[in-house]
């Protein structure tokens, strides 16, 4: 007398016997039914034996056999042998788990573009996943030297308040890898006014109002050399705003100094770790980075290691209205309220041009 028992495995790994017992369990029920309606007539043997047998096969996949999804479990033989697995057969499974890989990695990019929609306030929250590079990342006018690096004095215009960031991020700049900056700072008067200085960086600070911009630098450029230039801080809109963000205007307006662009121009795409990277997240982007340091150093060549510091000199004098045109876009970028761009350039005329760099005010 032969009994045949076949169950179908539905499951998606062989290591998980709870799902198997419960389907065998629920096959082993079935198995009743059919008995009680006399469909395995066996003389002389309980049915409660042919019964045992399917506990056996639950003991078969308890103990963790080589049972797959789908495959065949059958007893043929007398009741007392050992069931066995006749037959293995390709199931649904593979499916199954790439489906719910999708459904995972669905759930994680879901989170994480709601995350920067709360968290970075973007309108178009894919921005953040924006890796692309950005042409500016390069010294768009130089300051002239003989090819051993940028021997520059910066003059300190600031407040007592913003001195010590500035001292801090001419040593940023002045130590960088590579090393093409040679920087002195020099004390002057506190001077909201900003009135630049020949062949020299001028650093200011005051409340220049509610305008479109935090930080602004304006170079006088002429035949591609900058002859002198100027960095602004807004103390409207800085003083409220975090160390943190202080700290990136100072860094990202001297870069503008040394004739450094916009590194990147989005706000809201992943931090490119330099301060001439335009953020609403400063605390990745808080100092000067490789890119930046390349690129001084592509222009002005590098510092050697002993060195004679010389002073540059102006063999001439600049034209009057090419000074009073420069004053007169002075004045209405620096009390401009519309958003009229990040950089550009004014051309002033005989091969002078002015530089024109704004770190915009975007709402937070």
């Amino acid at each position: 007398m032969e009994v045949a028992i076949e169950t179908i495995i539905d499951t998606h790994e062989t290591t998980e016997p709870d799902c198997k017992l419960e389907i065998i369990s629920s096959k082993k029920e079935s198995m009743r039914e059919k008995m009680g309606m006399g469909k395995y007539e066996n003389p002389g043997i309980e049915a409660s034996q042919t019964l045992e047998t399917l506990d056996d096969i639950i003991d078969v996949i308890s103990t963790g056999d080589n049972v797959n999804e789908n495959d065949d479990i059958s007893y043929d033989g007398p009741l007392d042998a050992e069931p066995t697995i006749l037959k293995k057969k390709k199931s649904c499974s593979i499916a199954s788990c790439i489906f719910l890989t999708i459904c995972i990695t669905s759930i994680l990019i879901g989170c994480s573009i709601g995350a920067a929609f709360a968290f970075l306030g973007t309108p178009n929250p894919l921005k953040f996943l924006d890796f692309s590079d950005h042409e500016g990342a390069n010294v768009k006018d130089q300051w002239e030297t003989k090819g051993a690096g940028l021997e520059l004095v910066i003059e300190n215009a600031l407040d007592d308040y913003w001195t010590p960031y500035l001292e801090e991020y001419v040593n940023e700049w002045d130590n960088g890898n590579p090393d093409s900056l040679s920087l002195t700072i020099s004390r002057v008067k506190v001077d909201s006014v900003c009135e630049p200085s020949n062949g020299k960086l001028k650093v200011c600070n005051g409340d220049y109002g509610e305008t479109s911009w935090e930080g602004l630098n304006l170079s006088l450029v002429q035949e591609g050399f900058i002859r002198w230039s100027t960095s602004r801080v807004n103390d409207f809109f800085l003083l409220s705003e975090s160390e943190a963000t202080r700290s990136y205007t100072m860094c990202h307006e001297l870069g503008h100094g040394f004739g450094l662009s916009h590194s990147d121009e989005e706000y809201y795409n992943m931090n490119r770790g330099d301060c001439m990277d335009y953020t609403h997240r400063p605390l990745g982007n808080l100092k000067p980075g490789g890119v930046n340091h390349e690129a001084l150093e592509e222009v002005y060549g590098s510092i050697p290691y002993s060195r004679r510091r010389l002073r540059r000199k102006l063999e001439e004098d600049i034209p009057r209205h090419i000074i009073e045109r420069y004053f007169e876009i002075e004045e209405r970028v620096q009390n401009s309220f519309e958003d009229d761009g990040g950089e550009w350039v004014e051309e002033l005329g005989e091969g002078y041009h002015m530089n024109i760099a704004k770190l915009l005010h975007v709402p937070r």
